[in-house]
């Protein structure tokens, strides 16, 4: 089944990444910022609900895993293949641990793990991030990871054939709040360096 899950994960992205291409355009910047075989978080602003597409073909020669919120997962046939694609439901509004293990273990496992701290998708400026939650903190505390940000830039309302720039940057060593206890002063620190690193790289467009 492992492998049967494989094959159709990998053909899917080969799909999805023209599909893609033609229905929702848009091109990858900062490919050099990629890492090689090590484990790391991937964190981006939210602004459609094909974001994951986007990241997932742009690092497409690794194993990728994203939540999604657990109404996705109802339909048996959608969840399936969800999961097959690297997707897990989450309970949005609520401190669901189940699912930050879950994160963790996948990174643990030498994949990586991609994660919207906004928790919600913005409908407005695209340019003005959304409040951050503190679950890519939690994450990161628990991995010993570090992480890269991603800017989804769109000029326009998110609707089909519009232009979007997928901006990769630099890996972020967080070792300053990973290391150690767990305080939440220490979780609103991590939270905030990865809301200020992310608006950098809004601003270097």
């Amino acid at each position: 089944m492992k492998v049967i899950n494989y094959i159709i994960r990998r053909l899917s992205i080969i799909l999805l990444s023209v599909l893609s291409a033609i229905v929702y355009p848009h091109r990858v910047y900062g490919r050099k910022n990629i890492p090689k075989n090590i484990p790391y978080l991937i964190y981006g602003n939210h602004i459609s609900m094909i974001d994951p597409v986007f990241i997932i073909t742009a690092f497409s020669s690794r194993n990728t895993f994203y939540m999604g919120k657990e109404e996705l997962f109802k339909n048996p046939i959608l969840s399936w293949y969800f999961r097959v694609m690297g997707g897990f439901p989450v309970k949005r509004g609520t401190a669901d641990m189940a699912a930050i293990r879950q994160c963790v273990n996948h990174i643990k496992d030498g994949d990586i793990m991609v994660i919207f701290p906004e928790g919600t998708r913005n409908t407005g400026d695209h340019t003005k991030l959304q409040e951050f939650h503190n679950g890519a903190s939690l994450v990161l505390h628990n991995s010993k990871v570090s992480a890269i940000p991603v800017y989804l830039e769109n000029k326009k309302k998110m609707r089909i054939f519009s232009f979007t720039k997928v901006h990769i940057g630099e890996l972020i060593d967080m070792s300053e709040y990973t290391e150690g206890k767990l305080t939440s002063e220490k979780l609103s620190a991590s939270t905030e360096r990865l809301k200020v690193e992310l608006e950098k790289l809004v601003q270097m467009q």
